[in-house]
Order: C-alpha cells, then structure tokens, then sequence
C-alpha cells in the first residue's frame, strides 16, 4: 500500500536516539565488534553471525540492550520493509513493523543464512498467510486500511504473551514472569528478584517460552 508513512521517520528518530546514548557503543559491541552505532543496520544486513546475534541480545530480556538489539534490526530490515508494504494494496508499512517485532521474537536461529532477508519475508509470508485463511466474503466496506499508530515493542510483546497463554502455549505460572522481562523489559537479575527465583530459571522459562510460541507460530499470530 502506498501511502505516506511517517512511521520510518518516528524509527529512525528512535534509532538516533538510542545511538546517542553513552552506552551505545558498549552494546554495538556486543553484536559486532568494532562497529560504529549508527552503521549497525547496514553491517546486520551484510553480517549473518551479526544479525544473529542480534536476535540472541534483542529476545534476552536484557532491558535496554534488548531494545537496542531489537530496534537495529527494525532498521535493518526496514528498506525490505518499505518495499513489500509499498506492492501490497491491502497491509500498510506499520503492519508490516508490528509483524516484524513477532518475527524478531520468534525466528529460528538454526536459519543462519540471509537472516535480515528472511525476517523480512518472514513478515510477507505471515501477513499473506492471514489474508489467505481470511473469509473471502468479507464486504471490502468494513475492512480498515488506514495505517494505524505503529504498536509499541512492549504492547507487541504483551498481546503475544496473553494470546500464548490463552493458549496454553504457556504456562499461568511462567506468564507474569516473561511480562516482566519482554513486555516491561526488566533483566533477569531484577526480574528474579521480584518473582522470588533465580537470573538462571528466569533465562530457562524466557528460553522454554521461545521455543514454544516458534512451535505455535502460526496459531499463535492468528489469535494475537
């Protein structure tokens, strides 16, 4: 859908932002190092080990590291994104966005090659995927095509967790302590604390999560 989007203005805005900050460098280092902040989406775009990385850092729950991880990634993928939004006449750009960040949480890390590709036709093939199983009998009146406010990465994060556990993809049990760590982004030191437990049994249930809601992908988009 064509339209004009402020949505890569406000992430790009975003992205400036977190590369100002004095911990920027320290946590570009973490997924490749030697790179400069700002130069990080172009080097993920041509890195696999980088981009992978990324994804480890951005679905670890490490607070702001998380966000910064999973933000050079929107960046990276977001030219793909732009251009499949732009062929498509019925998904706008921030649904495409939206899906990206589904995508980050979800994707296989055993798929090592072109991985900032594959995110990106990974949001084609969900978005598509929905549209196919919709009714086709669906009057073209009551279909929204406006481009919505772009989702928040912890909103996103929370109607997944809440679709999960409706679900039963997770547990009630393991439910408020993956709310702590993806949706308020707290690390697994602080989020241990509040829950009574350990960092390690916190990565265990993020890690068990995880491999979960990628085993029930499909449904799982589907319902959230």
């Amino acid at each position: 859908m064509t339209f004009t989007s402020t949505t890569p203005r406000r992430l790009r805005s975003l992205w400036q932002e977190l590369c100002s900050q004095p911990s920027a460098p320290w946590r570009t280092d973490l997924i490749c190092r030697g790179c400069y902040p700002e130069d990080l989406p172009q080097r993920l775009r041509q890195d696999d080990a980088a981009a992978l990385r990324a994804l480890i850092a951005a679905r670890s729950g490490a607070g702001q590291t998380s966000e910064f991880a999973g933000m050079a990634l929107i960046q990276a993928i977001l030219p793909t994104l732009v251009t499949i939004a732009n062929r498509d006449h019925q998904a706008c750009l921030d649904d495409y966005i939206g899906e990206a960040w589904v995508v980050i949480v979800t994707f296989p890390l055993s798929r090592t090659n072109k991985v900032c590709t594959n995110v990106a036709l990974d949001c084609l093939h969900a978005i598509s995927s929905r549209r196919q199983h919709s009714s086709p009998e669906t009057p073209a009146e009551s279909i929204d095509i406006s481009a919505p406010e772009m989702q928040e990465p912890g909103q996103v994060a929370s109607d997944l967790l809440s679709a999960a556990e409706e679900l039963g993809i997770i547990t009630p049990t393991s439910a408020p302590v993956l709310r702590s760590v993806w949706v308020e982004a707290l690390d697994c030191t602080t989020a241990a604390q509040r829950h009574n437990t350990s960092p390690t049994a916190v990565r265990a249930r993020c890690s068990r999560a995880s491999r979960a809601m990628r085993q029930h992908r499909d449904e799982l988009l589907a319902a959230s």
